[in-house]
């Protein structure tokens, strides 16, 4: 199953939504193989250097604006939020470094604790 089908169920609610908060999940390399960088610093710089060039790759493909996407950066998790629509979700699927985007919904904290 290639990623726009795994991603049906998103791209149904971008149609009817126009928007919506996701989380773009990143393949970073150098962060998966062997050759990872030692330090933290290191660490952190791969991967603001993945997320930056996520990021500017959709906006070339798509015209769309850093405003307009509400983009928030993790420093530690290889990951990206934004808000996105149905365009920009076909040009982050295409792109390599993305493993896949999930709707970024809130989660209800667990009954009884």
């Amino acid at each position: 199953m290639d990623k726009r089908e795994m991603h049906r169920s998103l791209r149904q609610r971008l149609r009817m939504q126009g928007r919506l908060p996701v989380i773009v999940a990143l393949k970073v390399t150098g962060l998966v193989s062997g050759s990872q960088p030692n330090n933290e610093a290191g660490r952190e710089a791969l991967l603001a250097d993945t997320q930056e060039r996520v990021v500017s790759r959709l906006i070339r493909a798509t015209g769309s604006s850093r405003e307009e996407l509400a983009i928030k950066t993790f420093s530690v998790t290889p990951a990206l939020a934004m808000q996105i629509d149905e365009r920009e979700l076909d040009a982050l699927l295409a792109d390599p470094a993305v493993s896949h985007v999930t709707e970024d919904s809130p989660v209800p904290p667990a009954a009884g604790h």
